[in-house]
């Protein structure tokens, strides 16, 4: 006979499975559908006099985010509204925010592959998604809202506040957060992305040193083509100016050597794993949480004192990926 402990778990282990079952459903739906998620409600924004939203809220937190579309984009922009809208509670309890009401990036569907997203002081982020001529997502536009998105989110939790963390770091968490969230909106893409991050990691043949990651810069001109030409002509005239915003570059727009960067990207969101595998989730996001909530860079004395003090571990062992190492934990 089934005591009533055990019934209790029954039912909400089924809960939680028909809710995470709402989520992936959400995540795959096309053009016409319009899933909805529970906790998050999806209504009609207010226009901004460019172009029609929507916003997604995370009913318990107030925390939102909106999603334009132009006009040939409307229905699946509808359509994966609550994707986007059940990732604001899984980034909230991954990163360990808080906050009530917090504003996250924006999204754009768009079928215009130049499109430009605004930017300026006061501006969210807005990461466009390609929409096919048919009005469908490419799978590129699929990446996007699983993948690509939950990342680039976390990236604007850590900078709430102004602080500006070294490559390594804001990377490797964002990386770290991103694999934690992926499986619950796409598995089977959760899958492929583990394999490949461990790829990545099993074809380095010599130590990666973190610390020294991050030097590379943009070049201007991948900067300046991805701008309006207001801000192109101000970037011009003043060689300090650079424009805020969502920008995507390729390993030919650096200025320095970017040979193997999927690999520094793996190898930095394996500090985290390791971070979490020896003092437990909850510990890193409350470090995190922690060092990106001052304003100003987050500086190499910052991140010593704060890695011994959290964790006893030296900062220099951390950042130095070593092929031998790995294999000797994997035997």
């Amino acid at each position: 006979m089934k005591t009533l402990a055990s019934t209790l778990f029954a039912i909400v282990t089924l809960a939680a499975g028909s809710a995470q079952a709402d989520v992936v459903a959400a995540c795959s739906s096309g053009p016409g559908d319009q899933p909805t998620v529970a906790g998050i409600s999806v209504t009609d924004d207010a226009p901004d006099g460019t172009m029609a939203s929507l916003r997604a809220t995370s009913e318990a937190s107030g925390a939102f985010l909106r999603i334009y579309y132009d006009a040939g984009s409307e229905a699946i922009a509808r359509a994966r509204a609550a994707c986007l809208g059940a990732q604001l509670p899984m980034l909230e309890r991954e990163t360990g925010d808080d906050r009530q009401g917090a504003e996250w990036s924006s999204v754009i569907f768009t079928q215009d592959a130049a499109y430009i997203p605004p930017r300026g002081e006061g501006i969210q982020a807005r990461w466009p998604v390609t929409v096919l001529a048919d009005g469908n997502l490419s799978p590129s536009g699929h990446v996007m809202i699983v993948s690509v998105i939950p990342h680039e989110q976390v990236h604007a939790y850590q900078t709430r506040s102004g602080a500006r963390p070294p490559r390594w770091l804001g990377e490797g968490h964002a990386s770290w957060v991103q694999s934690r969230i992926v499986p619950q909106l796409d598995p089977q893409m959760d899958q492929g992305t583990r394999t490949h991050r461990a790829a990545e990691l099993a074809g380095v043949d010599g130590p990666i040193n973190l610390a020294q990651w991050g030097s590379a810069r943009p070049r201007r001109e991948a900067i300046m083509r991805q701008v309006s030409a207001e801000d192109r002509a101000r970037m011009q005239a003043d060689p300090n100016f650079n424009p805020s915003g969502a920008f995507r570059f390729g390993r030919e727009d650096f200025e320095t050597d970017m040979s193997d960067p999927r690999a520094h990207y793996a190898a930095a969101a394996a500090v985290f794993d390791g971070l979490e595998s020896r003092h437990g989730a909850e510990a890193v996001q409350a470090w995190m949480a922690e060092i990106s909530a001052a304003s100003g860079p987050i500086t190499l004395l910052t991140l010593v004192q704060s890695i011994q003090q959290r964790f006893g571990e030296p900062l220099n062992e951390l950042l130095l990926f070593r092929p031998e190492a790995r294999s000797q934990t994997e035997t």
